[in-house]
């Protein structure tokens, strides 16, 4: 598991902690500041998500620096 997938797990962890806790707490004051903390964890997770997704990448198998040394050569 790479850094980010951790960050996005932890993120994630962190909503499902924070929805048991507001739960537990629904009939006082409580419960709202949990349920904010979930869609913050959220929110921080899929910004994660996004910067992930900006790495991943397709290498190709292309000639070019196979081509550059050659040039080098002659």
């Amino acid at each position: 598991m790479n850094p980010l997938e951790y960050a996005i797990k932890m993120e994630l962890d962190g909503v499902d902690y924070y929805n048991n806790q507001a739960e537990l707490n629904k009939d006082n004051e409580l419960y709202n500041v949990f349920k904010e903390m979930a869609k913050d964890e959220m929110t921080h997770a899929e910004i994660l998500k996004n910067k992930m997704d900006e790495f991943t990448f397709e290498l190709k198998d292309d000639r070019n620096l196979e081509k550059a040394k050659m040039s080098m050569l002659h």
